[in-house]
């Protein structure tokens, strides 16, 4: 079954469940930040996973640095810059 990518506001919304999942506190700047930088200039479609995936990856940057896990443009380019090398390193093994 396809399922088709997510909007903006769609996109938002998955971002704001997660980061009540994971007891984050939601910032929609923040969101609009990550989309306007990591995905509107860089070409790349929103997918539904990665609100998940990114913020996966964001606790696991401020654990490593040491500081609180909050929605900051630092942490948001430190997660998006290890979750996208590690997808573009398998696109690139096929």
């Amino acid at each position: 079954m396809e399922v088709p990518n997510p909007s903006v506001i769609e996109y938002g919304r998955i971002f704001r469940r997660v980061c009540d999942a994971i007891g984050l506190e939601f910032d929609p700047a923040a969101v609009n930040y990550l989309v306007e930088e990591h995905y509107t200039k860089a070409g790349r479609p929103l997918h539904g996973c990665e609100p998940r995936d990114i913020l996966d990856h964001l606790v696991h940057a401020a654990s490593y640095f040491g500081v609180e896990p909050r929605l900051t443009p630092e942490l948001l380019d430190h997660a998006v810059s290890a979750y996208f090398a590690n997808l573009d390193d398998d696109e690139g093994s096929n």
